[in-house]
């Protein structure tokens, strides 16, 4: 088992007719056996009706692994 890998996430809606919305990527660290991780990635935000657009980086940790439900996309 590894403790590393990636997550991608494009949110609902956001398509290549519709630019208003965001996508992530994100470098995943999590060690065998424990409930504690990292995240560390890039947030991608499209506004097109406001003609803006972000590029954001990102540090996230986790601090359970209780499943808060279903979500298919952020």
């Amino acid at each position: 088992m590894s403790d590393r890998g990636k997550l991608t996430g494009v949110q609902c809606g956001l398509s290549f007719s519709n630019y208003v919305g965001g996508a992530v990527h994100a470098d995943v660290v999590i060690k065998p056996g424990s409930e504690g991780g990292t995240l560390k990635g890039t947030l991608i935000d499209l506004d097109e009706a406001g003609f803006v657009a972000a590029l954001c980086s990102f540090t996230a940790k986790r601090i359970s692994t209780a499943d808060p439900g279903p979500s298919p996309c952020f």
